[in-house]
């Protein structure tokens, strides 16, 4: 009782001072980020700060404050091997991507890892089981998960709402920074209201963008596209705008500020940007427009929607400005000026066999052979929605079903809609059955399930049909001189699905349970010597797909 009464004293002790401490810096490096709080990331934005450390893993992670461990996870996507502390502030730091965990956090990782039987666990802390101090080591450097590259991801979030908070502006770290942002590019947009529904058309693209007295004509109505990213001293990357601003002489067009993103409204950076870019791989340009289903709009000002109205054929000035989160800001002026001609024809968009989908409703398209329902808040705006038979089904092709073209991929859904695919399929190929998605004549797995009558999942606007999966995956090992399993107790395995993709691989030897790891098709199984007597041992990979194909193979080696 009296080791436990000291203990929580302690713990209370570091508490209370963990609540007056100033954030020391995660890393023995300077400052250096690769990423930044509110980069555009395509479908979400940038929940904190990227460190750099030079290409290089295994340097020492500190703790920026004293706490406790309230979550560890480990994945193969997302954080990759992250730490959660929660501080007595009443917030969480989270520190991600990270090669390894200190011992006493590996220890309960892998207790846990071989207790499921999954590589991928999530282990949550009574709070106070796990006390850390500020400057404590919690692990090294890595670039697990979903990294491109070495760093630490480290973010914070304020409780309860788990809100990640830009923590620089927050005075935890002072970074010495005048360089202005950059202007890459400028997209200027036809607008048109006039139909039953709303459309945008390209009129200009200005690369590298510099006041110089250009004359722009415009439409009546338009908005811009801001292409600009900021940059810091000591580092190459491109990194977040903070602020974005534009004036058309006294009145205010648009003005954005990131501010803190709660997750509730992460995903409407698929309105805020224009996503038709990024979809065919370009780059998350902000739009002035301001969607009706975009609920970022609490954070954006404007006296027009995000349009540039001409009400005459004078000219106007056009003021766009960025700044960054340290105050450097970046300018453009033009002179803009109505012309009707632009407004051509030609830019009307094809109606014929669409139909209307309104944003603040559910809407429903239906026929004997297919169903795809978008629901309430999926849509950020009223769209025109084309639907088409791309061609009859040919089962020899492995097509099932009547392929149909379901509304413009290009154009981004808050939710996934309901679609079903009605076909005769055979009673033994049921289980089999999926829904594919066609593009120039290929089919790629889209998910799917058997469904009375037909195949149904949740997905976006596309163009899809009925398939079946009946081929299990591939299994292959890596073998160097005949040499299984190497001296460090890892084997090497690929396992491969063609179609509908691997779901599920589990590695044993002599029937026991083995710490393994799947990413983009390589297994690393991780045999530790202890476990097993020196000797003649067997492996058995068990890989199986999505539609429940199953591969088994034994594989004998020495250990």
């Amino acid at each position: 009782m009296k080791r436990l009464l000291s203990f929580c004293s302690l713990f209370l002790c570091f508490c209370t001072i963990g609540a007056q401490e100033k954030p020391i810096l995660p890393l023995d490096i300077p400052i250096s980020f690769s990423g930044t709080y509110g980069e555009l990331r395509h479908d979400h934005f940038h929940s904190g700060y990227d460190f750099r450390t030079g290409g290089k893993v295994g340097d020492p992670i500190h703790a920026i404050k004293s706490g406790y461990i309230s979550r560890i996870s480990v994945s193969v996507s997302g954080f990759g091997n992250a730490v959660y502390i929660t501080h007595p502030d009443s917030t969480v730091s989270v520190y991600g991507h990270m090669l390894s965990f200190s011992d006493y956090i590996a220890k309960m990782v892998k207790e846990e890892q071989y207790s499921k039987r999954s590589y991928n666990v999530s282990i949550s802390p009574a709070p106070g089981e796990m006390p850390v101090i500020q400057g404590d080591i919690i692990g090294k450097v890595g670039s697990t998960g979903a990294s491109a590259g070495p760093h630490l991801h480290l973010e914070v979030r304020e409780l309860p709402s788990e809100t990640p908070i830009n923590y620089l502006q927050q005075g935890y770290y002072e970074i010495e920074d005048k360089v202005p942002p950059v202007f890459q590019k400028i997209i200027f947009y036809g607008f048109c209201d006039s139909l039953q529904v709303p459309f945008s058309y390209k009129l200009r693209t200005i690369s590298r963008p510099v006041s110089n007295g250009t004359v722009v004509m415009l439409p009546a109505k338009s908005y811009i596209g801001i292409d600009a990213v900021d940059k810091q001293p000591g580092t190459w990357s491109k990194l977040a705008i903070e602020e974005y601003r534009v004036t058309l002489d006294t009145t205010l067009i648009f003005r954005f500020k990131i501010g803190n993103i709660p997750w509730s409204e992460d995903r409407y950076i698929q309105s805020l940007i224009e996503y038709r870019e990024s979809y065919r791989g370009g780059d998350d340009i902000v739009r002035t427009y301001i969607e009706p289903g975009n609920l970022l709009s609490c954070k954006i000002a404007s006296e027009t929607g995000g349009l540039v109205v001409l009400d005459d054929y004078r000219e106007h000035k056009l003021n766009i400005d960025v700044e960054d989160e340290h105050g450097n800001t970046s300018s453009l002026s033009y002179k803009v000026k109505r012309d009707d001609s632009i407004s051509h024809p030609d830019h009307l968009p094809d109606t014929l066999q669409s139909v209307q989908m309104l944003w603040f409703a559910p809407n429903v398209f239906k026929n004997k052979e297919i169903t795809f329902a978008v629901p309430t808040s999926a849509l950020y705006s009223s769209i025109n929605f084309p639907y088409n038979k791309i061609m009859e089904a040919q089962p020899h092709n492995g097509i099932y079903s009547s392929v149909w073209k379901m509304g413009d991929e290009s154009v981004p859904m808050h939710r996934p809609a309901y679609l079903k695919i009605n076909c005769n399929i055979p009673d033994t190929l049921r289980s089999k059955a999926l829904i594919a998605r066609y593009s120039n004549g290929r089919l790629y797995y889209a998910g799917g399930k058997w469904e009375e009558g037909g195949v149904s999942t949740h997905t976006r606007f596309g163009t899809y049909c009925v398939s079946i999966d009946t081929i299990a995956p591939t299994i292959s090992f890596q073998e160097r001189k005949g040499v299984l399993v190497n001296s460090n107790g890892q084997a090497v395995i690929y396992v491969k699905d063609e179609f509908s993709g691997v779901q599920f691989v589990s590695v044993e030897v002599d029937g026991e349970w083995v710490l393994s790891q799947f990413k983009r098709g390589k297994v690393t199984a991780m045999i530790e010597r202890g476990r097993y007597k020196k000797g003649r041992h067997t492996m058995t990979v068990i890989a199986q797909d999505n539609c429940g194909n199953e591969t088994i193979v034994n594989k004998e080696f020495n250990w």
